[in-house]
């Protein structure tokens, strides 16, 4: 069983990966499907991808202080986004 299926069985809805000094989202966040809460604050992330509109269940996400300066009006309106001291 992969990791992503084991945390999946566990129905998580939130996972903090702040302070982990990404560049990039890690792949496996994409199919967390239950997954309420996410916060990348204090990264080093400079866009968000498109993919993350495939978190059906996301309601808050927080992407502050990262570098991250693209637009990101692709994001649903109900996702409450704290995108807080960006550059």
């Amino acid at each position: 069983m992969s990791l992503v299926e084991e945390i999946e069985k566990q129905n998580l809805r939130s996972l903090d990966l702040s302070f982990k000094k990404l560049e990039e989202i890690p792949k496996y966040v994409f199919e967390l499907a239950s997954l309420e809460k996410l916060n990348l604050s204090h990264n080093q992330l400079q866009e968000l991808p498109q993919e993350i509109i495939k978190l059906k269940s996301l309601k808050v996400l927080d992407i502050s202080w990262n570098h991250i300066t693209h637009n990101l009006d692709f994001l649903p309106t109900e996702i409450k986004v704290n995108r807080a001291w960006n550059r």
